[in-house]
C-alpha cells in the first residue's frame, strides 16, 4: 500500500462514515429503497461522487480535530506537564518557556534532537515507528470521535424534524455507548504517546549525560 492510499483509507473512514449514515437514516425516515432498475452508470457516479465527497469531508474533519486539539485545546499544556514531571523526577534539567505551546515545541525539538543523536540505527528506527504509531492511532481515533459526534446529531435532527423516534433514541445509546470506547481509547492512546516521548526523552538524556 502506498502513501497515498493510505491516507485515502484515513481520511476517507471518517468522511464515508458520517455520509453513509446519514443517506440510510435518510432513506428509512422517506421510506426510500434503492431500486433494483436503477440504472448501473448512476449507480457508478454515485458511488465515486460519495467516496470523493467522503475523503474531502474526513480530511477536513481531521484538521478540525487537529485545531481543537492542539490550537484551542489543552493538548500542548497536557503533553508539557507530563514531559515535565518525568524529567524533573529524573533531575534533569530542561529550559522553562513561558507559554504551555513553546514549551511543547521546545519538548519537540529535543525529542526529535535526541532521536537523531542515537548511535544505534535499530533503536533509532524502533522509536520512530512506535512513537509515530501512537500519534496516528491517536489522532484517527480523535476524528473518529468526532465523527460519531456528528451522528449523534445528524440523530437528532432526524429525531426532532423526522419522527423516527424509537429508532432514533435506539441508535442514540448505539452511538452514545460506542462514543464512549472510542473517547476511552484516544484518551488512553493520547496519554501512551505523551509518556512514551517522555521517558524514552529521560532516557536518551541521561544517556547523553552520563557519556
Amino acid at each position: 500500500m502506498n502513501v497515498e492510499s493510505k491516507y485515502i483509507i484515513r481520511w476517507g473512514i471518517p468522511g464515508w462514515l458520517i455520509i453513509l449514515y446519514y443517506i440510510l437514516l435518510d432513506a428509512f425516515s422517506k421510506r426510500v429503497f434503492f431500486s433494483d432498475n436503477l440504472p448501473p452508470v448512476e449507480i457508478i457516479v454515485a458511488l465515486l461522487t460519495a467516496i470523493s465527497f467522503g475523503v474531502i469531508v474526513g480530511y477536513l474533519l481531521h484538521q478540525a480535530y487537529f485545531a481543537m486539539e492542539w490550537l484551542f485545546g489543552r493538548g500542548p499544556l497536557e503533553v508539557s506537564h507530563e514531559i515535565k514531571q518525568v524529567l524533573e523526577n529524573a533531575g534533569l534539567s530542561y529550559e522553562e518557556e513561558s507559554k504551555p505551546e513553546r514549551q511543547y515545541f521546545y519538548f519537540e525539538y529535543l525529542w526529535q534532537k535526541s532521536l537523531a543523536n542515537i548511535s544505534s540505527p535499530h533503536k533509532m528506527e524502533y522509536l520512530s515507528a512506535r512513537y509515530q504509531h501512537l500519534l496516528t492511532r491517536t489522532q484517527e481515533l480523535g476524528v473518529l470521535r468526532a465523527s460519531l459526534i456528528i451522528c449523534l446529531l445528524i440523530t437528532g435532527y432526524f429525531i426532532f424534524f423526522e419522527n423516527i423516534l424509537f429508532l432514533g433514541v435506539g441508535l442514540l445509546i448505539i452511538l452514545g455507548t460506542l462514543f464512549l470506547f472510542v473517547h476511552r481509547a484516544q484518551r488512553y492512546f493520547t496519554r501512551n504517546t505523551h509518556y512514551f516521548i517522555a521517558y524514552n526523552l529521560r532516557d536518551l538524556l541521561q544517556e547523553k549525560e552520563n557519556k
